[in-house]
């Protein structure tokens, strides 16, 4: 059997030699190369042009696994802590959020624990922030080392980790607490010395002190301002029905002073547009600056406000507030969209679409970029 270049050779001399016999001023040699080159062509053409084909998917395979790869390290960093790998406040938020769901629907429990490291700052102070941070790494991992796989373990704020583990009685959440407190206390090795932190330590428990989000950390954060008031090597657990430094009440009707004299105040989240990056989107994020408990987040007025008629100024305040940052961003060349959070009970109200109306043409806005 012949073999692949000699059939190769012979189909190139056949037809050379053809072509020659039928012009033979170009010379023997020039025309069978010639024809060599054009059959080698045509033979390997296709394989060439396939191979191109090949390589440009293989290119654009990589740049959508590199993009793919860049977006779940975006998310992971997202909702991670950079220093310990912890789920940050936002992710814990979101499980606690989920895990509250699912308690309800199965009627079991679960502790909410926040763990607040005693003098932290005088080890940044005096040590350094570079031992500092892997003081708080250590902390971390002996925490989730001394805990459960399907416990929760994050970093809550600065020097203060949260853990949200389940239980079946109050005795299990004693017994947890303890094995966070002793985790923490473990010695660290720093620069080849030994060092050794403790915690004030609160715990609240779901459901008995807080069926709801917020409620629940304020409870926890309650009970570790009292440990901490009790020498910070301690564990407090908030007790049901316990009142958390916060008057209610006070809140509801404090809110329409809060207006009058400016302890209300907007901020603006920006909203980014994958589809279009250069548009200008935000949306007004209402901020209350309390004399005596400092800044309050919205979910621990705004469901009481919503139950009084005080939550129809509040939103004729808010929407008046975003109307006017608008009008100024407008003048300044902006063309923004802003869009405003609205109670479902303000959207009960009659005369609100009309009241909206008038205001629009009161700062001369465009209604397609005010979004509600």
């Amino acid at each position: 059997m012949l073999g692949v270049f000699t059939l190769f050779t012979l189909l190139v001399v056949s037809h050379g030699y053809q072509a020659y016999q039928a012009d033979p001023s170009r010379g023997l040699a020039p025309v069978i190369i010639g024809h060599g080159l054009l059959i080698l062509l045509a033979l390997i053409g296709p394989g060439i042009l396939l191979y191109v084909v090949r390589r440009q998917e293989w290119e654009l395979q990589a740049l959508e696994e590199e993009r793919d790869m860049l977006m779940d390290q975006l998310q992971y960093q997202s909702f991670h802590d950079a220093l310990t790998e912890l789920p940050n406040r936002m992710l814990l938020e979101e499980r606690l959020q989920h895990k509250i769901i699912d308690a309800r629907r199965s009627g079991t429990r679960f502790m909410f624990m926040l763990v607040s490291l005693n003098d932290f700052k005088r080890i940044n102070k005096s040590l350094g922030y570079e031992v500092g941070d892997q003081v708080l790494k250590r902390v971390a991992d002996n925490i989730v080392a001394s805990l459960r796989e399907t416990d929760t373990v994050a970093r809550f704020d600065g020097d203060i980790f949260a853990v949200v583990a389940d239980i079946s009685e109050r005795s299990q959440a004693e017994i947890i607490a303890r094995k966070v407190q002793d985790a923490v206390g473990h010695p660290i090795d720093v620069a080849d010395s030994p060092l050794s932190v403790s915690a004030a330590i609160g715990a609240a428990i779901f459901p008995e002190q807080g069926n709801d989000l917020s409620v629940l950390i304020e409870h926890a954060d309650h009970a570790m301002t009292k440990a901490r008031q009790a020498g910070g090597h301690a564990i407090v657990f908030s007790e049901e029905g316990a009142t958390v430094g916060v008057d209610r009440l006070a809140l509801v009707t404090g809110i329409k002073d809060a207006m009058i004299e400016g302890h209300l105040s907007m901020v603006y989240q920006p909203k980014l547009s994958l589809t279009a990056p250069d548009s200008h989107a935000f949306e007004g994020l209402l901020r209350w600056h309390h004399p005596e408990y400092g800044l309050l987040p919205a979910d621990m007025y705004i469901p009481l406000v919503e139950q009084t008629r005080h939550i129809i100024d509040l939103t004729h305040w808010t929407v008046d507030a975003c109307f006017a940052t608008q009008r100024e961003l407008v003048d300044m060349g902006v063309d923004a969209v802003i869009a405003i959070n609205l109670s479902a009970r303000v959207l009960d109200e009659s005369g609100f679409p009309l009241w909206v109306e008038r205001m629009i043409a009161q700062y001369g806005l465009k209604p397609e970029r005010i979004r509600f």
